[in-house]
């Protein structure tokens, strides 16, 4: 009996072996290839789980000959686009903006954080000594979430085992602890990315479920579930659908949301971006504070919108004492017509703010010693 289980172990030793071979091996160049942004279809909305590997072949593969400066934009749905096509995404103007010396890939998210996606782009591009701009958001509160409030949390544990991250002491602590005693939300991941670094399956299912076919049923895609992911490219509203649904957010809702904001407590919000955002990635971090669409901010009394705007002047000064190495307000004299919402932007807001940043991002690599 022992020798007649011998074989069946020893074969599933085997296939565990392969497929774990060919989970390292797989890439998606067609992702890389047609990359915009992680959208909804490709992203954990529809149980979709992009890997550390998956963010680096997007890096190596969406150019033939490397860039004289990689742009990397992290951080929330306002930087993500979200209001704009994906033909018209603010980025692509960027791009234009900036020219053919740099690259301008976008790796924000929505409900996103610059230290929960994009930071590993921008990391992994520091640790090869490459010369890269990380274009990062913040509300006018904090800079980025605790990781176990984030969406994207199994990320971040995946590139640090993977060795794609900075080494930066207080995170590496937070990360290498958390498996063992550390909360739920956090354990999970952290346990999980273990065994993967050494297994390679999220690679491998995101590979089978890119190019041939999903195999988890997801409420968000219903019955299309089980298609290829590659077979759903971003198709959001037009510019005139976005426009009929400007502003149908509640006022008193939202107004309650701008309120709210002006409760924060500035140690915490320090304790945990020096926890999560090591020195090196602050200093090629453009980072800009996200406003409220006038559309709101002027329906507060006079001194509540005093109280947002020195908020927001605070958590620049704060953010620079950090050691970023620029902070800017890009938004503080846009318009309602530059926001479908509280803070997302339609195509013109989007224009406006890479109008706006690519100055400083050409001032940033001239300074960091990228260009002449």
């Amino acid at each position: 009996m022992k020798l007649l289980a011998f074989p069946y172990f020893l074969g599933c030793g085997l296939g565990l072996l392969i497929l774990s071979w060919f989970g390292a091996q797989v890439q998606s160049p067609r992702m890389a290839r047609e990359f915009v942004r992680f959208h909804q279809s490709i992203n954990v909305e529809a149980d979709y789980f992009p890997t550390a590997r998956q963010v680096r072949t997007i890096i190596e593969s969406s150019r033939e000959a490397a860039p004289k400066v990689y742009v990397i934009v992290g951080g929330s749905s306002v930087l993500h686009g979200s209001g704009q096509p994906p033909d018209l995404v603010w980025t692509r103007f960027l791009q234009e903006e900036l020219g053919p010396d740099y690259q301008v890939i976008n790796f924000a998210q929505r409900s996103g954080s610059p230290a929960d996606f994009g930071n590993i782009a921008a990391e992994l591009l520091l640790l090869q000594s490459r010369p890269v701009i990380f274009v990062a958001d913040a509300d006018i509160v904090s800079y980025v979430r605790p990781l176990q409030d984030s969406f994207y949390r199994h990320i971040i544990f995946d590139a640090w085992h993977r060795g794609y991250l900075l080494p930066w002491p207080p995170r590496d602590r937070l990360l290498s602890e958390v498996a063992w005693r550390g909360p739920k939300e956090l354990r999970e991941p952290a346990l999980g990315s273990i065994l993967d670094a050494a297994l390679n399956f999220n690679d491998l299912w995101n590979f089978v479920g890119y190019e041939f076919a999903n195999s988890n049923w997801n409420r968000f895609l219903n019955s299309s579930s089980f298609k290829a992911r590659s077979s759903f490219q971003e198709i959001g509203p037009t510019v005139e659908q976005f426009a009929s649904m400007r502003y149908s957010y509640d006022v008193d809702t939202a107004l309650g949301q701008i309120r709210a904001q002006t409760t924060w407590h500035w140690d915490r919000m320090s304790q945990v971006t020096e926890q999560m955002v090591p020195p090196a990635l602050r200093a090629v971090t453009l980072a800009t504070i996200d406003f409220a669409s006038p559309y709101y901010l002027d329906r507060l009394a006079p001194t509540e919108r005093n109280a947002f705007m020195a908020r927001a002047y605070a958590q620049m000064q704060r953010l620079q004492k950090l050691g970023f190495n620029r902070v800017v307000m890009a938004a503080k004299d846009f318009t309602e017509d530059d926001y479908i919402d509280l803070v997302h932007l339609v195509v013109s807001g989007g224009q406006k703010l890479a109008t706006i940043l690519a100055p400083t991002i050409k001032q940033m690599a001239t300074e960091l010693k990228y260009l002449p």
